[in-house]
């Protein structure tokens, strides 16, 4: 499923990342919630399916590469 997600972010990443931006400049407090919770969730999804998550892993990467710098 991760992997799916990198080559979804990797595909339309510009287009995540300035909808983020906007999001951000109307409401950073609700960005903030709306983007931890997504991480949690594929946090927790991950758990399910490696109890012990590699923190070098693809999958694990794969989450990485979606949080955004600031």
């Amino acid at each position: 499923m991760n992997v799916g997600c990198t080559q979804f972010y990797n595909d339309y990443g510009d287009i995540i990342k300035a909808t983020m931006g906007k999001a951000r400049e109307i409401n950073k407090v609700h960005t903030a919630k709306t983007l931890s919770a997504s991480l949690t969730q594929l946090y927790r999804e991950l758990l399910e399916e490696q109890p012990m998550v590699n923190h070098r892993s693809e999958s694990f990467l794969s989450i990485k590469v979606i949080i955004p710098e600031q």
